[in-house]
């Protein structure tokens, strides 16, 4: 696999941020907008749909099962590790987490490739998908976006701009592969893991009682793997850390900042068990 950018560790751990109890539903409740995950069926199934070939998901698959914890290398089984100067840039709409984190990762990614270009707004788009927006790209509704019409998207991206990287959908029944995918994606391949979560399971840093998924990022980890720096489109700190609110409410949301922040050295343990499960046979995972 190709490694566009490489990482490098950070200087100490921080500290591990606690949960909350199960949540009330405010800002994040679907039926004021939602966080924006729209699985529809029907939708793009097959590799070539996805954008990539069943052989590279297939070599894809066995490096990761090669760099797995039980045989990983030890140039990269250091304790402590993240993605230098990921930007997560705040959904400027409630049903635009997808394209927010679309936006992300591509202009992590490419930098220069004009992805918060004319600004994160409108780059970013709105439903009524205007041309050149990522919401056009992805099929963005009010409804929100589906994670694989997003990921074939994405992944046109990267041939546009002559990279060979190309996300492939996985879904971890166990823990251990998902915290592996976890240290593997950043520090073997130096890339975002997408995880979709499901916003009814407490053990996310917020939660509600309405159903929602929601779409976040691993984009560092610490103590090999046993927390995780989680990207988080939803809050809007301005690109700091995620505060936690009480009794594990969702954050208050604005449109206005255009970065939001991340969920810093949170438990991979909770973060595992906040993972959605597939739906319509669409995987809650890519790497």
């Amino acid at each position: 696999m190709q490694m566009n950018r490489r990482v490098v560790a950070v200087a100490a751990l921080v500290a591990v941020l606690g949960s909350g109890t199960a949540g009330t539903v405010a800002a994040g409740d679907p039926a004021s907008g939602g966080t924006g995950i729209n699985i529809q069926a029907g939708g793009p199934r097959t590799s070539a749909e996805l954008g990539y070939t069943d052989e590279y998901a297939a070599q894809k698959a066995q490096e990761f099962k090669a760099h797995s914890a039980a045989g990983i290398s030890p140039q990269y089984a250091v304790s402590t590790d993240a993605l230098l100067g990921f930007n997560i840039y705040h959904q400027k709409t409630q049903y635009n987490c997808l394209p927010a984190l679309g936006q992300s990762l591509l202009q992590w990614e490419f930098y220069f490739g004009g992805y918060v270009s004319p600004s994160v707004t409108a780059k970013q788009g709105t439903a009524t998908q205007a041309s050149g927006t990522i919401t056009r790209g992805m099929g963005t509704t009010t409804a929100g976006t589906d994670d694989y019409k997003a990921f074939a998207w994405i992944n046109g991206e990267y041939g546009a701009h002559g990279s060979g990287w190309r996300y492939v959908a996985v879904n971890d029944l166990t823990e251990t592969p998902f915290t592996d995918h976890v240290t593997n994606e950043i520090s073997v391949y130096g890339h975002m893991l997408y995880v979709r979560v499901d916003l009814t399971k407490t053990s996310f840093p917020w939660h509600q009682i309405k159903p929602a998924q929601h779409a976040t990022g691993a984009i560092g980890y610490t103590n090999f793997g046993v927390n995780t720096n989680i990207a988080d489109p939803w809050p809007s700190t301005n690109g700091g850390t995620c505060v936690v609110q009480s009794g594990g409410a969702p954050p208050p949301y604005s449109s206005t900042p255009d970065k939001a922040c991340y969920w810093s050295a949170w438990s991979t343990h909770k973060y595992y068990l906040s993972k959605d499960g597939p739906r319509y046979g669409e995987l809650p995972e890519f790497y």
